[in-house]
């Protein structure tokens, strides 16, 4: 077993001895009632540096990026603004919807563009005894909790460098799924998505699939969650259209490097896992992380050239946290690993327009945030971050804030 995934595994591991006798389970809150509620979010943030110069794409050394993987820039950006509201039609179906607008960083016209990432309708039983949905539209998907994340809800401000390289930092995509959770604490689903979020494109032979399975459990004073998943992505000449012409670049409307098209197939598969002990009434320890792999077989093209590639990567992030009323200090530890074998006439080039020369170099990034919860609804954000995503240095120090609020709900 790989560090990480030991990691993973002692954190869950120590949870579950600490666990007292009188343990009641949770999954995908399926059993929750649904309610008709507005929502909205706002987050704002001033950063000291950006990833990157201007006129410098953001590809970190290895791997090929895509999707909405853009670099944080210098000074203050919106990050996020969103509106999410449900609708209970009866008490077993339901419609959901979400629109908003993400902050693109540097270069990026993604962040003045409104998008509609939640549109769709679900279906539920009574959970008698088994909690069995059908849910089919526009979503995000759940075979991770880190798929669904955006800065007004995760604990930093910026995503994961797994989230950035495996799936262009968003997963919003047209597809259905079927889930149910058990009363005893073990949940799952099977969802099948049309292919157009990274890292698939909609092909002939269906867009991709995910399968996941995960186990939540509590009691009075502990809480953890333990979850893994397997996915199976296709992909028909995908880009890395974050840099090309019909994107801007400051002043700069020329490709920032040659385009490569990647044919072929990528399977993934993760754990994750996240534990929470209460202290006492005002102290709580918390720890988080999550471990992917992704195994791709196919072949690159770039004009007249192409070269078949085999391409592995791996990676982690953990997470240690301390929390006292309202502060929550914690640290998040990531790290990348890529190894790639290029073959064919035109492996020579192809390996450097597309950036997948590692040169014995592994992406790293540590990062330290203090988050104090103001008010119910807004927060204030600290953080500084030792960026080594690049061989060159890109430390940075970030203030935000973070406004959610329940705009409505129904009685």
């Amino acid at each position: 077993m790989s560090c990480p995934s030991r990691l993973l595994a002692t954190a869950y591991g120590s949870a579950l001895l600490s666990f007292s006798a009188n343990l009641f389970a949770h999954g995908l809150a399926m059993d929750s009632p649904r309610t008709t509620a507005l929502d909205a979010a706002v987050v704002g943030t001033w950063r000291s540096a950006a990833a990157v110069d201007d006129n410098t794409a953001w590809r970190m050394p290895g791997f090929l990026m895509g999707g909405e993987s853009w670099p944080v820039d210098e000074g203050v950006s919106l990050d996020e603004v969103n509106l999410s509201g449900q609708y209970a039609i009866d008490p077993n179906v339901y419609a959901v919807a979400k629109a908003g607008i993400h902050g693109g960083g540097k270069g990026s016209d993604h962040g003045d563009t409104l998008e509609v990432q939640h549109a769709y309708l679900g279906w539920r039983n009574t959970c008698a005894p088994f909690c069995i949905a059908v849910e089919a539209g526009k979503m995000s998907a759940l075979f991770s909790p880190a798929m669904a994340e955006h800065a007004s809800t995760r604990l930093l401000s910026e995503s994961s460098l797994l989230l950035d390289t495996l799936f262009g930092r968003d997963f919003h995509d047209q597809g259905a799924r079927i889930l149910w959770q058990s009363p005893w604490g073990i949940s799952g689903g099977v969802e099948h998505w049309r292919g157009q979020a990274f890292p698939s494109t909609a092909t002939d032979d269906g867009g991709n699939n995910d399968i996941f399975i995960r186990y939540d459990v509590h009691s009075d004073t502990v809480t953890a969650t333990l979850g893994g998943w397997a996915m199976r992505a296709d992909a028909e000449n995908r880009i890395d259209h974050r840099y090309s012409a019909d994107h801007s670049h400051g002043n700069n409307t020329t490709p920032l490097f040659p385009s490569v098209g990647f044919t072929g197939a990528t399977d993934l598969q993760g754990l994750h896992a996240s534990a929470r002990w209460k202290l006492s009434h005002a102290w709580a320890l918390s720890v988080s992380g999550e471990w992917m792999n992704a195994d791709a077989d196919g072949f690159l093209q770039n004009n007249q050239r192409t070269a078949n590639l085999r391409s592995q990567i791996r990676g982690y992030w953990v997470q240690p946290a301390i929390h006292w009323r309202a502060h929550t200090l914690a640290l998040r530890s990531e790290q990348l690993q890529a190894d790639n074998y290029l073959e064919g006439a035109g492996a020579p080039a192809l390996t450097l327009d597309s950036g997948l020369s590692t040169n014995g170099y592994t992406p790293e990034r540590l990062s330290l945030v203090w988050l104090w919860q103001w008010k119910s609804n807004l927060a204030l954000r600290v953080e500084a971050v030792d960026d080594r995503s690049l061989p060159d240095d890109a430390s940075r120090m970030a203030i935000g804030i973070v406004w959610r609020q329940n705009l409505w709900r129904a009685k």
